[in-house]
């Protein structure tokens, strides 16, 4: 298979992928409407959302994961990426749990910052919890030791 068409079929999964999610997404929140389980609704659309928006950054970090996975040697992580990518977007992706949860110590300056999140209707959430499975699925890679120490020796 050529490499356009292996491009091309991956274009076209994710499109469908995004596609489906839409409709999963909106007909829940049709279901839980009508059923007036409006108590659940945060925490159940929250979940799905979460899980819906996972799936989609290993698609999109598929050709980066395969790749690694054919490579020789064992995983490791960038600790870097890690820190000062990963654990800044982990936090603003969870923000629709920490503004649903009682806790009473973030009042004030954070309550602010999760709350202006949620309020925004342009889909920031779910941006930054897609670009947060990219970023884990692009800091795993494999390093083979025994290739660098030969390299070395040459």
């Amino acid at each position: 298979m050529k490499k356009w068409q292996v491009y091309l079929i991956y274009l076209s999964m994710l499109i469908l992928f995004f596609m489906i999610r839409q409709k999963v997404i909106e007909s829940i929140s049709e279901q839980l409407v009508s059923n007036f389980t409006l108590r659940f609704y945060p925490w159940l659309m929250i979940i799905i959302k979460l899980l819906l928006n996972i799936l989609f950054s290993i698609l999109i970090g598929l050709e980066h994961l395969l790749g690694e996975i054919k490579k020789d040697g064992s995983w490791h992580f960038n600790r870097e990426k890690l820190l000062i990518v990963c654990l800044p977007l982990f936090i603003f992706s969870l923000s629709e749990v920490i503004y649903y949860l009682p806790l009473s110590f973030l009042v004030g300056i954070t309550t602010n910052i999760f709350t202006n999140l949620i309020i925004d209707k342009s889909g920031t959430v779910n941006l930054l919890q897609i670009l947060l499975g990219y970023n884990l699925i692009t800091s795993m890679y494999k390093d083979n030791i025994f290739k660098n120490v030969s390299k070395k020796t040459s």
